[in-house]
């Protein structure tokens, strides 16, 4: 089935984007609301993007400065080797 939407072509598109960025699709965003709507037999549908807490914006900083500087830190090949050195505090 085909629906038409009143929207201009900026608002689509940054509504697209907004679903890109959830992993999602304009078109499977849509289909969620319409199947909630029928199944709550309301119409109450909020969808917010995942924003990352503080710990995992460090980690992903610290995950760029090592791609960044692969020179400046220790990589293992075995997870058993990681492992020993770790809980030994080397």
């Amino acid at each position: 089935m085909n629906i038409n939407l009143d929207l201009t072509k900026n608002d689509f598109e940054q509504f697209a984007e907004l679903c890109y960025k959830m992993d999602s699709s304009p078109d499977k965003v849509l289909t969620d609301v319409v199947k909630d709507c029928l199944i709550t037999q309301s119409i109450s549908y909020e969808i917010k993007p995942e924003t990352p807490n503080q710990e995992t914006l460090e980690a992903m900083r610290e995950v760029e400065e090592v791609r960044k500087n692969p020179s400046q830190y220790k990589f293992y090949s075995d997870v058993d080797t990681m492992m020993k050195e770790i809980l030994a505090g080397e």
